[in-house]
């Protein structure tokens, strides 16, 4: 049996689920929120991303709209006991 070095076993696996990206902020932009997630999605060469919202965060209160998805396939979900509330404040 012909072993396959990690480096080419991660590529191989990383191309196949594509990239990760977190939420972790309630804030309308920045680090770790929902906007930020979605431009950084979108910038990736992956055709397919997960986003993942952290259980427990307060309502997201959007203060525009969100970017456009662009890419082939984006999967936004989170893990939280209550659904997560997004609130398009009108936008």
């Amino acid at each position: 049996m012909k072993k396959i070095p990690f480096f080419i076993l991660y590529l191989l696996t990383s191309s196949l689920w594509g990239a990760s990206f977190n939420v972790s902020s309630n804030a309308d932009n920045g680090a770790g929120t929902l906007r930020q997630a979605m431009l950084d999605a979108n910038a990736s060469a992956d055709d397919a991303s997960t986003i993942t919202i952290n259980p427990g965060l307060p309502t997201i209160q959007l203060a525009s709209d969100l970017p456009v998805i662009n890419r082939k396939s984006i999967t936004i979900t989170t893990s939280g006991a209550t659904p997560q509330v997004i609130d398009g404040n009108a936008n």
